[in-house]
């Protein structure tokens, strides 16, 4: 157990060092975000395509869709096939995974968007 030295308003409480046990245990991430409606006018933006993320998974996420850990990698063989019907057919209804994962995985490869994680939002919310 650590032992609170004392609490400080602009620094929180502290251990007996004065580190700061917000510090201590957690880390800081930067979470891109990005409301749905957004999202697809910057896939047709960067692709020239349309996408449509379902109602229903929307709903099923309740307010968003979160991916974590997007980073440059090579596609698997269907990240691959997912990519190949975007290409051939214009446009498509991604679901939550693998699609727009993808989509973002091949943007993050692109270098197009940046490494990290990402919420989608619900702009009917």
């Amino acid at each position: 157990m650590v032992k609170i030295k004392n609490f400080n308003e602009n620094s929180g409480m502290v251990d007996e060092t004065g580190r700061n046990l917000m510090d201590k245990y957690f880390s800081t991430v930067t979470l891109y975000e990005i409301y749905d409606d957004g999202f697809n006018s910057f896939i047709m933006d960067v692709y020239g395509k349309s996408i449509e993320i379902e109602a229903e998974e929307e709903r099923l996420y309740e307010s968003s869709l979160q991916f974590g850990s997007i980073k440059k990698r090579d596609l698997n063989k269907w990240e691959i096939s997912d990519m190949k019907f975007f290409d051939k057919d214009g446009t498509s209804t991604f679901g939550a995974y693998p699609g727009t994962r993808t989509l973002l995985i091949d943007m993050c490869n692109k270098n197009i968007i940046m490494e990290g994680d990402y919420i989608i939002v619900s702009s009917s919310q």
